[in-house]
Parts: C-alpha cells; structure tokens; sequence
C-alpha cells in the first residue's frame, strides 16, 4: 500500500479548512505554551522570594547567632573566676574593640542581683570601688530609687562613657525585663527581652537585650532551686535593632523589599491573641503590600521568644523581573508560527511532504526552544551565560542577571581576565587558560570591584559547549553572587579569633571537650600549667591520649597504665560537674574544676592554687596560735559574724561568764547564749523571750559598746564590743571586781585628798593675797627714799658740783648708779613675782615673730654694734604670748649683753632637730663671754652672777624670770657654755595646737 504522507488526505480537507484547523491548533498550542511558562516563571519568582526569605532568616538567625557566641564567651569569663572585677570587664570588653564587635551592640553590660539585704552594702562598695577610677564612684545611686525585694543592678557597662546614663539603672523594674531575668535565673539559658524603651537607647527608640545568667563560681546547677541559691546576676548585651538588621539585611534590603520582624510573645506561649509588637521594619512601606503572592513569611525562636520575620515585595515586582516577557513571546511567536503554518499549508496545501519537511523544523526548533527554558528555569537563582571559542562572553540570561556586578556592556565580548586582570593572580589565570584549552569543565572564584565600589565575589562554574554535528562552540555555565557566603566566613573568623584572644587572655588553663571526650579547643596555659607537648594541642585530640601521657609521666601516682587510664576515661564520661585539687610532681597544686555542656562534653578549668594553698596553711596555722594566744588571755574573748554566731571564743569567756562547755563550739547562735542567761537570772526577773529578742535587736546594730554588769555572784565583768567590718563584733570580758574595789578606796582617797587640796589652795590663795600686798609696799615704800636720793644727788652736783673735786664727783656718781641698780633690782623683783601669779593664757605663739621685734629694738638702740642674727623662720609654741615676749626678750638681751665685747658677735635662735616627748627643743646661742660650767647650778638662782658688775651690768633676776616662765609652762631650761667661747640656753615649750602629736 502506498503510504506516502501526501497521499494520506481527506477529500473533504480542503485548504481553508486544513489551514483553518493548523491555525487553531498553533493557536490552543500557543496559549497552552504561554500558560505553562507563565505558570513557570510565576513558580520562580514565588521560589526567588522564598528563597529571599528563607535568606532573610539564615541572616537574622546567624547575626543572633553570633551575639549568642559573644555572649557565652561573657559568661565563661565570669563562670573562669571566682569574682570578676570592674578591671577585667573593662579588659574582656577592650579585647573586642577594634572590629571584633559586631555591629548593632550598643553596650556590653553585667547585671548584679542584689536583694533588700545587701541593697546598702553593694551601694557602698560601688562607691568605693577604685579600681578604674581613683576617684571611685562617689555619686553612685541605684534608679529607680526605692530599696525592693529584688533588685537587678547594671553594676559593669562598657563603654561606659557612651552608657553613663545606664550605670546603676535597676533593669528590674521593668516587667518584661524582670520576666527574662527570671526565665534566665531559673533555666540556666540565655534569653532575651521584647523591644523596650531602654535607658541606653535615644528618646523614642527601642533596644533589645540579650541576656544570659551568671552563677556563682562552681556551685552545683543541677536543679531550679540551685541555680536560684547560686544565681549572681547577668551578663547582657543591648542591641540596637534598627542597626542591627540594616546591617544584616543589608544586601536584602538592597534588592526594595520590605522587611519587617515582629516579637509575637514567649516561645512556650500558648495564648496567640498576644498583639505583636515591632522589633524592626525597613519602612519601605508598599501598596498592596497585602497580596498573598508577593508576602512570604518564616518564624524565628530565639531566647525564649518568638519572631515573625515578613518579606514583601512590590506589586510590580514580579512584572519587572527578567524572563518575565518570556510567556508572551512564546504566544506571540506561538501565533505568528501558527499563522504562518496556515498560510503555508494553504498556499501548498498540495505540497504536503515540504509541509511536513517544514512543520519537523519548526517542532525541533521549538523543543530547542523548551530545553533552554528548561535549563533557564533550572539556573534562574544564579545566572546563566555562554562564551564563544575565543573565551569572550557572549551572553549573559538568568533571573540574577539583573544584579551583575558591572553593566552589560562592559561584560559581553571580554574575557575574564579582561575584566577583573586584577582578581587573580597572573599564575592563575594562567591555569584558567589552560583549562580553557583542554576543554574541560571548571570552576573559578574571584573578586570584582562593582560600579558603586563595593567588592563582590563570584564563583563560575562552566562546560564545553558542542553542536550538533560535535564542533566545539564554546563554553556554557553558571554563575553566582557569594559575597555573603564569603562574610559569614569572615565573621565567623573574627569570632573564633576574638574567643581565642580571650582565652589566651586569661591566667587559667581552659580546655573544652565534645561529647566523644575529643578536644575542641584549649589555651597556651592549659599547656604550660601541665607541661603537655605541642602536639597535643591540636583539635580532635583525645582524652584518653592526655590521660596516658599523664599516667605514663606518673602524674597519677604508681599503677597500672592502662587501669589508671580507664578510670579516668570513665570518671569523664559521666559528665558530672566537678571540682578537685591535685598535686603534681614538681608541687604545684592545680584547682580543676570541670563544668558538662548543655548539648555533651565539658568545659575544665585549671587554676594555679599553689600560693593559694600555702596561704591557706599559714591562715590555718595563724589561726592556731591566734587560738592559743586567746586561751592564755585573762580575759574572755568571743567572736560573731554578721548572722550571730559564734565564729571563736576562748576558755575564758566560758569560765567568768558560766557557761557549759557544751555551748562553747563555733556556729553556735549568740541568741542561745542571751536565752541561757535569761533563764538562770542573770538579768534579773524577765520575760525570757521577749529579752532575748530585745537584746539579739540590739545586737544587730553592730555599734560599739562598754558596759560593766554585776554577775548573781558579785563578779563584775566590764563587756566591750567593738563591730567588724562587714558585720559581726568582737567581745571582751573583763572581771574587774578588784578593780572597782581599788577604784572605790581610791575614790574615798581622792575625796580626802580633794579636800586638803581644797584647804591648801585657800591657804595659797591668801599667801598670793599678802605677797601681792608685799609687792606693792615694796614698790611704794623702797621707791620713796630712792627717789629722794636720786633727787638730792642730782641737785647736789647741779647746785654744788663745782665745789666737789674730783673724789668727791666720783662718789656723788657711785651715788647715784647705786640708787638706780637699786631701783632697777625692785622693777625685778615685782616682775618675778608678777609673773609667778599671772594666770596663763594659752595659743600658739610665732616665735620667730617675737625674737625680729626684740632684734629690731636692740639695734635701733645701739646702732653702733655689728652682730649677725640667725633667726630660724617658723619657731611656734603654745603658750602665754606676753610671758614668751619676756622670756624671748631676756635670753636675746642676755646673749646681746654677753658679746659686747666681740665684733664678731653671731647670735641665734633655732630649735633641736630631735624634739623631746612633750614638745620643741629651743635654743639661744652666741660666741660671747660664756661661764665656767662648774658655775652652772646657780645660773638660773636669783641675784647670782657669774660676772663682776663693772664688765657686765645686771641684777640677776633676768635667767630666774626665764626659768619660772618655762616651768610655768611645763618645760625646762638648761644650758651649755665653754668660758671664753660662748653659751647656749636650751628650753622647751609644749607643741602648737597645729602640730600635736
């Protein structure tokens, strides 16, 4: 049978109706074609927004992320330590400054849980906390003021010249925060608050903070109540989202999405009614926003709370996508094909064969046509691009296509190394080319310099391309933008640097172990304090093989290797916290303390205790001899902390108080000691509990007491307390019974003895009386016949001198020198008794002062004389001001007298270095006619002189008058002399009120 396709036609198919049916055909044929690409592209721009916002969420998660590794870091530091001060915060805090911080971190900050009770104590010890500051914190004040419960103190913050404002603020207050700190204390885990209006944050802007709980240096965890007991505080860090995210989102929020993350409520919440409340919005707020087709949205748990992230794109965003045109030029090539296989096969519809020849064509053209579309939907995340024999980029397709690091123009046509040369190496590049030559597959990442500046990564991936009949036409590939990847790595990098860095910071060997007991990291020190090789520092090391290295070096004494090996491998696989002191063999004590990780493997610490443990031995044995020296004392001595109880007491106090023995150990409450008094009488009649409670009130006051109380059997016990810093008192129980009993016959004696006093004064007082009515007697009645002698001797020469011869002259003159020594003898002695009543009037008194007005008037009188002074500046005392200017007068006039007959006269006043006990030593010394030192016991007596009247005048009361002033005051006076050579006066004065000792 002849089958030939031209034959194989109906008589009723005519041209127009072939024609008409090929039409409708291409036509419906088309349309399905459009659907289905339509269809496709929608499918990928909904996989391209997924996508985004499945990168969205990988970016949010990874930033959270990295501050979760920082903020574990933060706690290790403080869980490394028994106490973490202000200084290493600031240090931990500095190591990350500059570029290891990520960005959005306004502070890094730790929160002190205070209560009521050691609200004022942690208030003072801020204060006077001058570690970084030598100033301390003075004006340190806890805000909100209020003293509560519980208080949640920012006690560290850093910078904290940027976050000033938040020193001292009680994070409690705030419900939200107080519910995280909570949650925080009570599971172990770190958490993290809704958006809050913090103080770190500007007016208006809210801030997040990520916190996770501190406890006390190796207490046990195991339950919630033990990490209430240990709970110490938080170690936090504030964010600031707005920061935060635009910076993570960055590349995202580049692409005009909207972008906005909403804290939902608690993780575990089951309530779903709770209003949403904005953590970050992009605010590229957009019409039509809420169609469904172009919102996508994912759900983040971190910290105990819940996000909802929100990617939304423009309405017009799926129309300006490229490939977006792509169903329409199916249908219209689809039509254009369809309508011209109709008018084909109606202008040869008798040509049937050339018509199928030419249909055949037209389908492999168009299954072509699919397999690229295929392949472009296949690659539409990346891009798609094709480069000719030569290497030179021809064209370049692709959902990405829109975000090339360069225009269009400046790619197609060049090669690679045309357009980055600088992106590789020249070496490289070389092996690039080579691979080209060879025709095989590769792929090659480098950098790029896009048109703002900024540098991007591309990796490309490319294959031979061949046509049909196996010419070599080039290559086809795809590529793709891995700056981010390439960040990720980077930041993940600092990171792990920044945990280095700390770790190698800090004086304490640190390793850390997985689950499989294989190392995973570990510091310089861990090494050092256990003298391990370097070999075996690197990760993935066992446990087992530190274990038998130990074993074999005899670190865990004598036994079998492998036996003391297994031991230890099945101590450590229990991953049981613990905490253990070894001594190793060169006797350094290491303090190991070792900590299970939430998700297996241990965090060990090892602590050089060595000088601790000898401390604590020689505390041990101070502690001994101080016992000793308490139970040899007479009196009783007890010892209570700030709880009262008894922390030490000796023998005595049980013996002169009466208590048994049985009462006498530490810890014992001091309230059981009042109670036991109280019930044998001790304070008389009493309700025993309502005393006990009065005197434990009284106790807790810690102020200082003394008071003496009278036992049932006549003992007198004086009771001195004397509080101890921080709480507590030290106590002393004296028996003075013999004391008051001498105290009251010394009483009785006193009385007596006050009595004859009283009696001898009046006595005195009378005695002063008559010899101050002597006095002036004297200075009346002596006075009147000296008078009269001074005037008739004077008219006696005025009136008959000029019958006088010479003798008779000199006797009239002897007359009358005598009648003034005379008279200058009586001025004297009224002085010497003037100044023996004259009350004192005590102040500090310049000597110095006083000894230029007496230089001045001397040598203002007698200016003929040439002495050189040395007066000492500064010379002060306590004393009567107007007896010291006659004391200072005598001694200079009396030094002045004695070296008239010197011109080299030198005259000083000064003071002893070395003072006595009760004041200055001063000292009048010149280089006149001094005296014979045998002489030296009537120097200071009345009317006795040491020198004949016609060389040096005087009455001797002058030194008398200095000696009564300086004993008046308490002093004494003494001097040194070599005839011929000089003299010194020495006396002393009581110190000035400015310089008491």
């Amino acid at each position: 049978m002849d089958t030939h396709p031209a034959r194989d036609i109906r008589p009723f198919a005519t041209p127009y109706l072939g024609a008409a049916l090929i039409l409708a055909a291409g036509i419906a044929l088309s349309a399905a074609l459009w659907q289905h690409s339509a269809a496709l592209v929608a499918r990928e721009a909904h996989a391209y927004l997924d996508n985004r916002a499945t990168l969205v969420l990988a970016g949010v998660q990874r930033r959270m992320d990295e501050y979760e590794t920082l903020l574990l870091g933060m706690q290790g530091l403080f869980l490394s330590t028994e106490s973490v001060g202000r200084t290493a915060f600031r240090r931990y805090a500095g190591n990350l400054e500059p570029g290891h911080r990520a960005t959005g971190i306004r502070a890094l900050h730790f929160t002190r849980y205070v209560s009521r009770d050691d609200y004022a104590r942690f208030v003072d010890a801020v204060r006077g906390d001058r570690s970084t500051d030598p100033a301390g914190y003075p004006d340190f004040a806890v805000r909100p003021e209020g003293v509560r419960d519980e208080h949640y103190i920012i006690e560290y913050i850093e910078p904290l010249a940027d976050n000033l404002a938040a020193f001292g603020l009680d994070a409690g207050s705030q419900p939200a925060n107080r519910a995280a700190f909570g949650a925080a204390r009570d599971t172990g885990h770190f958490n993290l608050t809704p958006p809050l209006q913090f103080e770190l944050a500007p007016p208006g802007a809210r801030a997040l903070g990520l916190y996770v709980p501190v406890y006390r240096h190796g207490a046990p965890l195991a339950d919630e109540a033990q990490r209430r007991a240990a709970f110490v505080g938080l170690a936090g860090i504030t964010l600031d989202p707005r920061e935060l995210f635009s910076d993570a989102l960055s590349d995202v929020l580049a692409e005009q999405y909207r972008i906005a993350i909403h804290d939902t409520g608690p993780a575990d919440a089951i309530d779903s009614t709770a209003v949403p409340v904005v953590v970050f919005d992009s605010e590229t707020a957009i019409a039509g926003a809420s169609d469904d087709a172009m919102h996508k949205t994912r759900n983040l748990k971190f910290g105990g709370r819940t996000w909802s992230i929100d990617v939304v794109a423009h309405p017009g965003w799926l129309k300006s996508r490229p490939g977006n045109r792509i169903p329409y030029i199916f249908l219209g090539a689809g039509v254009a094909i369809s309508v011209l296989m109709a008018a084909l096969y109606f202008a040869q519809s008798r040509a049937r064969a050339r018509a199928l020849r030419l249909a055949t064509r037209m389908t492999r053209d168009l299954r072509h046509s699919e397999q690229r579309l295929r392949l472009l939907a296949e690659l539409s995340t990346d891009w798609f691009w094709e480069q000719d024999q030569d290497a030179r980029l021809t064209s370049i397709s692709g959902a990405n296509s829109g975000k090339l690091p360069l225009p269009f123009e400046q790619i197609v046509g060049k090669r690679r190394w045309e357009i980055a040369p600088a992106a590789l190496s020249e070496e490289q590049w070389q092996a690039h080319r080579q691979q080209l030559a060879a025709r095989v597959p590769f792929e090659i990442e480098y950098a790029i310099t896009d048109s703002d500046g900024n540098q991007r990564w591309i990796v490309a991936r490319g294959a031979p391309h061949y046509g049909d009949d196996g010419q070599f036409l080039g290559y086809q590939g795809t590529a793709q933008d891995v700056t981010e990847r390439r960040r990720s790595t980077e930041t993940i990098a600092r990171g792990s640097a920044v945990l280095r860095a700390t770790l190698e910071n800090i004086d304490q060997g640190i390793s850390v172990v997985d689950s499989d007991l294989c190392l995973l990291a570990c510091n310089q020190r861990f090494m050092e304090l256990l003298d391990f090789p370097e070999s075996l520092a690197r990760p993935g090391t066992a446990f087992e093989t530190f274990a038998r290295y130990n074993a074999e070096r005899g670190e865990y004494g004598e036994g079998d290797i492998d036996e003391l090996v297994r031991k230890r491998v099945e101590l450590a696989r229990r991953f049981e916290a613990h905490r253990f002191r070894r001594v190793r063999p060169n006797g350094m004590v290491l303090e190991i303390v070792g900590a299970p990780m939430p998700d297996g493997g241990f965090v060990t610490t090892y602590t050089d205790v060595t000088e601790q443990v000898r401390a604590e031995e020689e505390l041990r044995r101070q502690a001994a001899i101080l016992q000793n020296t308490l139970d040899h004392l007479e009196q009783g001595i007890s010892v209570m902390d700030a709880n009262l109880h008894m922390t030490a007491m000796n023998r005595r106090f049980c013996e002169l108080l009466g208590f048994p023995e049985e009462m006498a150990r530490n810890g014992a409450p001091f309230e059981a000691f009042f109670r036991y008094n109280a019930e044998r009488g001790e304070y008389g009649p009493c309700d025993v509990e309502s005393l006990v409670k009065e005197k434990v009130a009284l106790a807790r006051r810690f102020e200082p007491h003394c008071f003496k109380r009278t036992r049932p059997d006549g003992r007198i016990i004086e009771v001195r307390g004397t509080p101890i810093k921080g709480g507590g008192f030290v106590t002393s129980y004296t028996d003075i019974t013999a004391r008051e009993q001498a105290e009251e016959t010394l009483r009785e004696l006193n009385e007596t003895l006050e009595q004859r006093v009283r009696e001898r004064t009046a006595e005195l007082e009378a005695s002063n009386q008559e010899l101050e009515s002597f006095s002036y007697s004297v200075s009346h009645d002596l006075r009147a016949p000296l008078r009269a002698l001074h005037g008739f001797s004077h008219l006696l020469e005025e009136e008959y001198g000029v019958l006088l011869d010479a003798t008779g002259l000199n006797y009239l003159h002897r007359i009358r020198r005598a009648a003034e020594r005379m008279g200058k003898l009586i001025d004297d002695l009224i002085e010497l008794a003037r100044i023996s009543r004259q009350g004192l009037v005590r102040m500090d008194v310049d000597l110095s002062k006083l000894a230029q007005d007496v230089v001045a008037s001397l040598t203002e009188h007698h200016p003929q004389r040439r002495v050189r002074w040395h007066i000492a500046a500064g010379l002060q005392a306590c004393a009567d001001p107007v007896l010291l200017r006659v004391l200072i007068d005598n001694l200079l006039r009396n030094a002045w007298k004695f070296t008239a007959e010197r011109n080299d006269a030198v005259i000083e006043l000064g003071t002893l270095p070395d003072p006595d006990p009760d004041g200055p030593v001063f000292f009048v010394r010149d280089n006149g006619a001094g005296f014979d030192m045998g002489y030296a016991d009537k120097l200071f007596q009345p009317f006795q002189r040491l020198h004949v009247a016609d060389r040096f005048e005087g009455s001797g009361i002058g030194l008398a008058i200095v000696q009564r002033i300086v004993r008046r005051h308490g002093g004494r006076v003494w001097a040194e002399a070599v005839a011929g050579q000089g003299a010194t006066f020495y006396f002393t004065l009581p110190w000035p009120a400015s310089a008491q000792r």
